[in-house]
């Protein structure tokens, strides 16, 4: 915590800020990575030492806040692509996405606690920047305010992190004061939803082993190959597992693989010969080979 704080001190970039706080983009990000550093030691109530303790001089502030819209504007795309995610064929990528916007909305804030207190010391002192740092604050807040509501729009979408040490490590690195009015992600609201969501799949595990009688098969147009479709639990979600396979063993032949199934696009990979797919797919489940010509009959 310290070290990074000292690393941020240190960044060459920091050198290239005018003194109104504007400057490149690497540069507005190094104060933001500053103002995340020490925001981090203040969450913390840790004490940085005297040759580090010291709130952010205003030209920092507004450069950090300049980032920190930039970043918060940036992910509300991201967080609108995740549901195009979760259904896509890599649903993995889903999951990687909601960590990687819950660890940003972390860093932000820490930001936010190195960077309130650093407007409060320019608004204390009086400073000709005054009115900018103002103005690049609020602006950073109203970016913060529709961030957290896209986020919180995608809350089933989000449980995946819980799964994660980033919301325990998080609570413990802060301090206990802190803990007492932490912000929506960190309050335990996504580890409840989650709970509620293992348990609607352990339902759903059981009325889809009930669906598909514990194993569905089908056979090539060719007769050469079969698949399979089994019920399996991965992760923290049931989910219908398709394997290719030529007399017992992984088709290798075929792989790697596209295939339809249910009218939805999914990849097969070149190892086991297998993919996951999502438990709430529904539809008809024909199954047809991206390179082989009909539909694959499903045996009773």
């Amino acid at each position: 915590m310290i070290a990074d704080l000292r690393a941020s001190l240190a960044s060459p970039a920091l050198e290239r800020l005018q003194p109104s706080g504007d400057g490149p983009l690497e540069a507005l990000g190094a104060a933001l990575g500053l103002a995340v550093a020490l925001g981090r030691c203040r969450r913390a109530n840790a004490e940085p030492g005297p040759d580090l303790d010291g709130t952010l001089l205003p030209h920092l502030v507004r450069a950090a806040a300049l980032a920190l819209r930039e970043r918060a504007e940036a992910n509300l795309g991201r967080v609108r692509e995740l549901p195009a995610l979760w259904d896509g064929d890599d649903w993995l990528a889903g999951e990687e996405a909601a960590l990687d916007l819950l660890d940003a909305r972390t860093r932000y804030w820490m930001a936010e606690a190195a960077l309130d207190e650093g407007l409060q010391a320019a608004r204390h002192r009086g400073t000709p920047l005054l009115a900018a740092v103002e103005e690049a604050m609020a602006g950073a807040a109203e970016s913060l305010a529709r961030f957290d509501a896209a986020l919180r729009e995608q809350l089933p979408l989000l449980t995946a992190v819980t799964a994660t040490h980033l919301l325990t490590n998080t609570r413990q690195q802060v301090s206990a004061r802190q803990r007492e009015s932490l912000p929506w992600w960190l309050d335990g609201r996504l580890e409840r939803l989650a709970e509620e969501q293992l348990d609607e799949a352990d339902r759903s595990v059981e009325e889809l082993r009930q669906a598909v009688n514990g194993l569905v098969t089908w056979v090539s147009p060719c007769g050469q190959f079969e698949a399979r479709l089994t019920v399996t639990v991965a992760g923290r979600a049931s989910r219908l597992q398709v394997t290719a396979v030529a007399d017992g063993l992984p088709a290798v032949d075929l792989l790697p693989a596209s295939i339809r199934l249910a009218g939805r696009r999914f990849r097969l990979d070149d190892q086991a010969g297998c993919c996951v797919l999502p438990s709430r797919l529904t539809g008809a489940w024909v199954l047809a080979w991206d390179d082989q010509p009909g539909d694959w009959t499903r045996l009773p």
